[in-house]
């Protein structure tokens, strides 16, 4: 057990110390009524929920309602649209900075890579926004997200243009090695269990450059 006043973790997952300070007491975000703790480890300073919950416990807290299922949204319809044009503007901002990779990494393109598209994941897509964005300009598109996120009925064909949705943890899917060209995790990485894992699963399917 770690030590730590109240500290319910065995180990911290980045580095592996057992020693631990409580940050803060809190409650839930969608569930006021229930107390957590968020726990600071003393070596990597790595703050993680305490105890970290298990994936029959987080299927409770990512369902349809978390994600605004129905055909009704998750907001308010002037919210909606805002929603779709911010993600207009990082599927924009996302292909300038990839076209300046390639013009710095000039000499050596990437295999398999048209001159205006490639392939791009978007770790806990959500409603796939961003992949929606990207797929209207010829992007051959893959999403991730939990087992309890609702049902998508898009076709799973991959190809330019299209989105294929990827049910589970990016870290537990059989990606390829250097098969994406860009790789989006946003507003995601503060729910995973292990932000290290998570990173370098990431790294190891991004093309070189």
């Amino acid at each position: 057990r770690a030590r730590g006043r109240g500290i319910q973790m065995s180990a911290c997952v980045h580095c592996g110390s057992t020693e631990f300070r409580r940050v803060l007491r809190c409650g839930g975000f969608d569930h006021a009524a229930e107390r957590f703790d968020l726990a600071e480890c003393r070596r990597c300073r790595l703050v993680s929920l305490s105890p970290l919950p298990g994936p029959d416990e987080l299927a409770r807290y990512y369902n349809d309602a978390y994600y605004g299922g129905g055909a009704s949204g998750k907001f308010t319809p002037v919210m909606e649209a805002g929603v779709r044009l911010a993600n207009r503007a990082r599927a924009a901002g996302l292909v300038a900075e990839w076209k300046a990779s390639r013009r710095a990494a000039r000499g050596t393109p990437a295999p398999r890579t048209p001159a205006g598209s490639g392939r791009v994941l978007d770790v806990g897509c959500g409603r796939g926004h961003l992949l929606t964005a990207m797929a209207q300009r010829g992007w051959e598109c893959y999403g991730t997200e939990l087992s309890a996120f609702p049902g998508d009925e898009r076709p799973q064909t991959p190809g330019p243009g299209k989105i294929t949705i990827l049910r589970g943890a990016v870290e537990d899917l059989p990606l390829e090695d250097a098969f994406f060209d860009v790789v989006s995790i946003w507003h995601v990485l503060e729910h995973v269990r292990n932000p290290s894992t998570t990173l370098r699963t990431i790294a190891r399917t991004l093309k070189p450059g």
